[in-house]
């Protein structure tokens, strides 16, 4: 027998969040729909009243809300419920954004804007791979897939190999820092930034910031960060 999962929703539009709460009920079976909020605030309150056997599986978390937005949410939730999935959902579809929300150790970021058979291949993907997450428009990669990224082996080989600057680089990388202010936190020019980010994710076999992000916390190359 399939157990039901449970889901909560914290989102200010309540017409996106009813939208969103009908298309789980239609199309995603064996999910319930527990909790509802309209902040990251009044979330935890119901979060907190509940019995452990009672919590969700997975929270849908707006980026964007008064009080307490979903960066701050997440946070909460890493350091409280760890166990909880965490999927993000916003109309801001940047790398920085969704990189920060990795650090964080929210599993997808979802973008508002997306068709719904992606969305419901989104949480069948975080409920069989742990994780779901695609790179921003326009230059928007497929799903990252856990099992094709290196193994741990492989990838402490190849990080001892690396050098100091390349090392910091991908422990900068984890953070919601733009090229620009990586450049000078390492002290080199944009046009050696390139160079690191191109040498680098040819050898863990990535494409992005967002890929390289997702491999380093897996293998603990970097710690989940709190902001």
């Amino acid at each position: 027998m399939v157990s039901t999962k449970r889901i909560g929703l914290v989102d200010d539009n309540e017409m996106f969040r009813l939208a969103l709460a009908s298309l789980i009920k239609m199309h995603v079976p064996n999910f319930e729909i527990i909790t509802q909020a309209s902040n990251g605030r009044e979330f935890i309150e119901l979060l907190e009243k509940m019995e452990t056997q009672d919590l969700p599986d997975i929270v849908i978390v707006d980026v964007n809300m008064p009080e307490m937005n979903g960066f701050e949410t997440a946070r909460w939730l890493y350091k409280n419920f760890p166990t909880i999935k965490t999927m993000a959902i916003s109309m801001q579809n940047n790398e920085s954004s969704i990189i920060r929300m990795i650090s964080l150790g929210v599993v997808a970021y979802l973008q508002k804007s997306m068709e719904p058979p992606e969305f419901i291949s989104a949480i069948d993907a975080v409920i069989k791979n742990g994780f779901y997450y695609t790179g921003p428009p326009p230059n928007r990669m497929p799903p990252i897939h856990l099992k094709r990224l290196p193994d741990k082996s492989d990838v402490k080989i190849i990080w001892d190999s690396l050098s100091p600057e390349e090392q910091a680089f991908i422990k900068i990388n984890c953070t919601d820092s733009v090229d620009i202010d990586i450049a000078k936190e390492l002290k080199v020019t944009l046009v050696k930034l390139e160079y690191y980010k191109k040498e680098i994710f040819s050898k863990f076999k990535v494409s992005t910031r967002i890929g390289l992000a997702l491999l380093a916390l897996k293998n603990d190359l970097v710690s989940i960060q709190q902001f």
